[in-house]
């Protein structure tokens, strides 16, 4: 976790996760939003049954996180960790390097997040979604793929995964 956070003017509190019980209640969260973090995830397993203890029977966990197997989530697999940040740094020069943490895509496909929700006690929706590709905006040539890849690469390579799921 990024102590970064704390300074997020929209945060009511803050709680940094510093061991493998997080800082939390057994059912106190009505919703858990995970926005591009799944996919940093050491432990899939120990993540989602963290998920499922601290939910309210009820509650809601909301996932964003890339497709391991669309060409966003292949290069970054084939990319060694410790170049990502330079790679960042060329394709999108505006985000600042703080802001780059290993990536692991251990639960990041559409089959594998359906099938983990469903383990952890969770009714889910999960499916992938193609956005603009503003990743590949530092190259018109490059952009021009990826517009061309939204239209008519199979759904399988979706670039996002969405995942919704409501604890049982």
């Amino acid at each position: 976790m990024d102590r970064v956070a704390k300074e997020n003017p929209f945060l009511d509190e803050f709680r940094p996760i510093e061991s493998n019980h997080w800082p939390l209640d057994n059912e106190s969260v009505d919703v858990c939003l995970c926005d591009n973090v799944v996919e940093h995830v050491e432990d899939p397993d120990l993540f989602f049954s963290e998920c499922q203890r601290v939910i309210k029977q009820g509650g809601y966990l909301c996932i964003r996180t890339p497709n391991v197997l669309s060409y966003f989530g292949l290069f970054s697999k084939i990319i060694p960790n410790r170049l990502h940040l330079a790679v960042v740094g060329k394709v999108q020069s505006q985000r600042e390097g703080k802001a780059v943490f290993p990536t692991r895509y251990r639960c990041n496909t559409k089959w594998k997040m359906s099938r983990t929700l469903n383990k952890f006690g969770f009714d889910y929706c999960v499916y992938g979604y193609e956005a603009e590709p503003s990743y590949l905006s530092f190259s018109r040539f490059f952009y021009h793929l990826g517009v061309l890849h939204q239209r008519f690469a199979p759904k399988v390579f979706r670039t996002t995964i969405f995942a919704f799921g409501k604890k049982r």
